[in-house]
């Protein structure tokens, strides 16, 4: 008897340490998005073909993000996924082989770094619809650009 409930108390603890270490427990919600578009509009035609208006190229992004998300939220939640090394939790064994990959190469120290390589075009073109990369932002302007179009 005395095993028994030495057996019991060693499953609760063990269920406890499980259920404290799960992640939908202890993860923290991200704060919203600041940017708020100023004039959108998402015409359809009849094909169902999103045409996407704008003042500014942050409102067309924005347009382009949210028809995105009606068409194929799927396919978005799966890239939001993979850009905070949590696939695993969305698709399984095969998501967490891509996290493994991931934090295997250390794509997010190779974005920061690589990041500051990028036109101040493409800078403003991403950062409305992505708050969050404007903190890797660099103050000073890069010397040479890769866009194609770009006149520096």
């Amino acid at each position: 008897m005395r095993k028994f409930f030495l057996g019991l108390v060693l499953l609760l603890v063990a269920v406890a340490a499980g259920l404290a270490a799960w992640d939908p427990l202890t993860a923290e919600a991200s704060p919203a998005p600041a940017f708020r578009p100023t004039d959108v509009q998402i015409a359809r035609d009849k094909f169902g073909v999103p045409h996407i208006f704008g003042k500014t190229d942050a409102d067309v992004a924005y347009g382009v993000a949210y028809a995105h998300s009606e068409d194929d939220f799927a396919t978005l939640q799966e890239v939001i996924a993979m850009t905070r090394g949590r696939t695993g939790a969305l698709l399984g064994a095969d998501g967490a082989k891509i996290d493994y990959v991931a934090e295997l190469l250390d794509i997010r120290k190779t974005g920061a770094r690589d990041w500051r390589r990028a036109c101040p075009a493409t800078w403003a073109r991403c950062s409305p619809p992505m708050p969050q990369v404007s903190t890797i932002m660099p103050t000073s302007t890069p010397t040479r650009c890769a866009c194609r179009g770009c006149s520096r």
